[in-house]
């Protein structure tokens, strides 16, 4: 059972770089320990200033992947001697929570483990559990002859119950007799006063609550949803399944949102029907927010005979350690024991899931919502294969503009467009074609940049600064030489680039910084935008500038994004506002699909998606990949009702919008008036749901129109 706390547990270091105590896990980002190992390892003899922030060093040391970390304290509690650490990054591949109980009945003779630092490398404990004294605490007892006993260097340390397969404290305080075997810890009950763990903590004999993702219809999927319905609902466990019957109930968007904030897990079964499903990915992501908030609910992948890539946009947001395998209805029995295992903490760490490679001479590939940037990282080298073929490609005027700006040196790039126009696609391509050239390719998604990297302008730049220097690999100590000085973040990561960067490299480079408007959440967007501005002004001054070209990517109108018009990086250089498909664009592209339409059957493909790129592409795919299932008539007559070929992705936008009531009223004015505010205009073009004409608004296409008519 060790195997299981090796991945939580933390070692805590004081100032002088030595071991001073424990701490574990408690979920993706947040650990807990004692109070007094936290002023012992700052060194803190008298009260505790609560206006300064308090970091200690923490690292993993069981974990394969060596890393420290930092940890900010968010919780101290001196009287309860309970500290709650909150990780500055993410923790090192296959770290995990531990599982935490309050017991329903007594411990007395429960046998335990822990493992603490009373030396650097760590020992285990391990003895039986008797019961409280006045304080509350558990006592606990070495009851072998030989081995280790709990001694100072276990404070903080993780007390599991062999019998409840469960952490049920957390030590706290050894007997200083050494002819006395014994120590205490915080029990569960009372380490819940840090308000993170009530909703991670269960009693002993609370069942998981299991959130069930999948798409609807597909099989073998369907049959996996029903096997796993009929032996987990008997063993206790709550299930949630968006089914058609809550479907009929006006509130099922809201229904699903609280189920799924109410969580425990989010088994998600990823199957080829699936996995592009715009709705399952909304549910990883809004999973991965309330984890990121309240613990809870933890991700647990199920490939369904599915060994290729993840979708890019949700990748990121999944353990690549912590998943299971489905490959007939003879695992069926195996994937419920696993799932069981996973809510009790107790399944095994896997190698990553080995991928298989793409077909790219299929007949006719298949149209997917978002484009996977990673596809960037096995382009070759200059003289190599492109792996970025699609005969169903439609190049646009941009993309030629694009070729020729990639043939230039300092150049200054503007992708703007709607979402699923094309933008991340058009992106990855002119860095292949820098690539080509001979330059060095960089792709930074700020959707992916973790909000811990956005709390100020000095840590994103710090963070900008380890991730170009980490992907030139160069030295990335040498940062903190820079970061020393007493300059403003745009100042030292402008000297990291003149007087480190551009010495240690031989060619050009040219960072590709994708959906960087997502930047707008934070307090320093237009301090970032005015330092790429400033970029691009310093080439006309120093020609080592012209090292540097940057494609920046944006669905947002410009003046939106920083309102001074001399500090803005996005009326400089290039500007290539991709639109949707004209008429002659979607006529090529519907002979390139062997010309399923004709006559007024295309016409009236072009006027229901309006040159749309991803909802023009699909339904020629289903035509032509899917005929017997799909003809123009019938693609028609369901393109806009719930068990249609594009429900998924109309109920994800109805998803978004529900969640924002101006939003929501501002999309059903354009639908009624063709009028909206300029501030929620810009939020609804950057999602891609409207378009604007001068001072008239519309429905991005009638497909939207005539769905949302009957929505809102």
């Amino acid at each position: 059972m060790s195997q299981f706390l090796d991945l939580a547990i933390l070692r805590v270091y004081d100032q002088s770089n030595r071991v001073i105590g424990t701490s574990f896990l408690v979920d993706d980002i947040r650990a807990i320990t004692c109070a007094h190992v936290v002023r012992d390892a700052l060194g803190i003899k008298g009260p505790v200033d609560s206006s300064v922030q308090l970091t200690v060093k923490v690292d993993f040391p069981l974990l394969a992947q060596q890393k420290t970390c930092f940890a900010r304290v968010c919780f101290l509690d001196l009287e309860a001697d309970i500290a709650g650490l909150e990780l500055t990054s993410d923790p090192p591949v296959g770290a995990q929570p531990v599982r935490m109980v309050i017991p329903d009945g007594e411990l007395w003779s429960h046998n335990f483990r822990t493992m603490g630092f009373s030396m650097k490398e760590g020992v285990w404990a391990s003895g039986v559990l008797r019961g409280k004294n006045a304080e509350g605490w558990i006592q606990i007892e070495d009851t072998k002859s030989a081995g280790y006993a709990i001694q100072p260097g276990f404070s903080g340390a993780p007390v599991w119950d062999e019998d409840l397969k469960a952490v049920v404290g957390m030590v706290v305080a050894a007997d200083k007799n050494i002819n006395v075997k014994a120590a205490f810890c915080i029990p569960c009950e009372l380490l819940i006063q840090w308000d993170v763990l009530k909703s991670r903590v269960k009693s002993s004999r609370q069942k998981a609550r299991l959130f069930i993702s999948y798409k609807r219809d597909a099989q073998p999927d369907q049959k996996i949803v029903e096997y796993l319905i009929d032996n987990l609902t008997d063993l206790g466990y709550t299930l949630f399944i968006d089914t058609e019957t809550l479907r009929a109930g006006e509130d099922w968007l809201k229904r699903i949102d609280e189920e799924l904030k109410e969580s425990d897990f989010l088994v998600v079964l990823l199957s080829a029907a699936s996995a592009d499903s715009e709705m399952v990915q909304s549910e990883v992501h809004r999973a991965y927010e309330y984890r990121k908030l309240n613990g809870n609910p933890r991700v647990l992948p199920i490939r369904v005979a599915f060994d290729k890539m993840l979708p890019y946009s949700i990748s990121a947001f999944l353990n690549p350690l912590q998943y299971i395998n489905w490959n007939d209805e003879s695992d069926n029995d195996r994937v419920a024991r696993e799932i069981m295992q996973a809510i009790q903490g107790e399944l095994p760490v896997k190698e990553p899931q080995v991928v298989s490679g793409t077909t790219l001479e299929e007949n006719i590939s298949k149209p997917v919502p978002e484009f996977d940037a990673r596809i960037l990282d096995e382009l070759r080298e200059p003289g190599g294969t492109v792996r970025l073929q699609d005969r169903f490609y439609i190049e646009r005027d941009e993309d030629r503009r694009m070729k020729n700006e990639m043939k230039r040196l300092g150049s200054t790039v503007t992708i703007r467009a709607a979402r699923q126009s094309g933008k991340s696609s058009l992106l990855v391509r002119g860095l292949d074609q820098a690539k080509q050239s001979g330059a060095k390719t960089i792709l930074l998604d700020m959707q992916r940049v973790d909000k811990d990297h956005r709390a100020s302008i000095d840590v994103f730049l710090r963070y900008f600064a380890e991730f170009i220097v980490f992907k030139l690999s160069l030295d990335v100590d040498v940062i903190d030489k820079y970061w020393k000085r007493s300059l403003s973040p745009q100042e030292k990561l402008t000297n990291l680039f003149t007087d480190f960067i551009f010495d240690n490299i031989e060619r050009n480079l040219v960072i590709g910084l994708d959906e960087i408007d997502d930047l707008l959440q934070t307090s320093f967007y237009s301090e970032f935008f005015g330092l790429l501005r400033s970029w691009h002004n310093m080439r006309a001054d120093d020609m080592v500038w012209d090292k540097l070209s940057t494609i920046m990517v944006i669905s947002t109108e410009p003046y939106l994004l920083i309102s001074d018009f001399h500090q803005s990086p996005f009326n400089v250089g290039v500007n290539l506002n991709l639109q949707d498909f004209n008429e002659a664009q979607i006529r090529d592209l519907n002979e390139r699909h062997g010309t399923p339409l004709a006559g007024k059957d295309l016409d009236e493909l072009i006027q229901m998606f309006g040159g749309h790129p991803y909802l023009t592409r699909k339904a020629l795919y289903l035509l032509v990949a899917e005929k017997e299932s799909w003809n123009w008539q019938t693609l028609r007559a369901k393109a806009a009702q719930e068990d249609g070929p594009f429900a998924d992705h109309l109920r994800r936008y109805h998803w978004m919008i529900q969640q924002d009531p101006a939003l929501r009223d501002a999309l059903r004015n354009i639908i009624k008036n063709n009028k909206c505010s300029e501030e929620l205009l810009h939020r609804l073009l950057q999602a891609g749901l409207v378009r604007a004409s001068g001072d008239s608004v519309k429905a991005r296409c009638d497909l939207y129109r005539t769905y949302f008519e009957d929505k809102l």
